[in-house]
């Protein structure tokens, strides 16, 4: 019958810490300096009551170029190539908000080579009174003018 500790590594027997081999040796002396502080704090079990790795530690432990990899490849930094927001202008002072954000944002993104920046103004205008034809028509021709994509005046 086997002990309940040595199932702990699935189907893989569990690695005597007595018996590593160099890198096996150097690979567990990291997991338990970097790893098991965290597996611990998070309340996953990392190792048997005599030293044991289990689970994938154990793995790693077995195949140390396997661990390799995997440090490798979690190690790797992110490549973030997109950046998106929105923003509500307050109506009191929409310059100074446009303002910020061509200083603050747009000028810091259009700085780097390579970067190409797509901007999108959406105006939504209402008022329970209506606008009047002039207003209309004043409003129409400049969003003409500034070529808007799309505009108009709704009825509501």
């Amino acid at each position: 019958m086997t002990k309940p500790s040595q199932t702990l590594g699935g189907r893989l027997p569990l690695a005597d810490p007595t018996t590593l081999t160099g890198a096996q040796r150097d690979l567990f002396e990291a997991l338990k300096a970097t790893w098991e502080p965290l597996s611990n704090k998070a309340g996953v079990q990392m190792t048997t009551a005599d030293g044991r790795l289990i689970g994938p530690y154990n793995t790693f432990l077995l195949h140390p170029e396997v661990a390799a990899k995997f440090s490798e490849f979690q190690a790797a930094e992110a490549t973030y190539t997109r950046f998106y927001g929105s923003r509500l202008l307050n109506p009191e002072r929409y310059g100074a908000d446009f303002s910020k954000i061509i200083n603050e944002i747009l000028q810091p993104l259009a700085g780097l080579d390579g970067t190409r920046i797509e901007v999108r103004v959406e105006v939504t205008a209402l008022n329970p009174t209506g606008f009047d034809e002039s207003k209309r028509r004043a409003v129409s021709e400049n969003a003409e003018t500034l070529r808007f994509e799309q505009h108009g005046f709704e009825e509501l």
